[in-house]
């Protein structure tokens, strides 16, 4: 695990667009969890569970409820908001 290394916020939103496009998502419509991102990253789930709620309270992901496919247990995870919003249409 990489320790000390500090991803910008296009890094953590690739991981998510990349992690969605393999499938990568919870069940019942749910979103990338942060382990997907923090295996993409090579840094700690807790790690990445912190940035992607940041990114989410500066409306850059969405927050969704999940279901973890493997346990069936309810989750926290992660999507891309519709849109940019540094790429706003006037």
């Amino acid at each position: 695990m990489t320790r000390g290394i500090h991803y910008s916020a296009e890094a953590y939103l690739e991981a998510v667009r990349d992690a969605l496009a393999a499938g990568e998502t919870d069940a019942l419509e749910g979103g990338v969890p942060r382990e997907s991102v923090a295996e993409r990253l090579d840094i700690t789930p807790t790690s990445a569970g912190k940035r992607l709620t940041q990114l989410a309270d500066e409306g850059l992901l969405r927050v969704v409820q999940g279901v973890d496919p493997e346990t069936y247990h309810p989750r926290k995870s992660f999507h891309p908001t519709e849109a940019n919003p540094t790429e706003a249409t006037y």
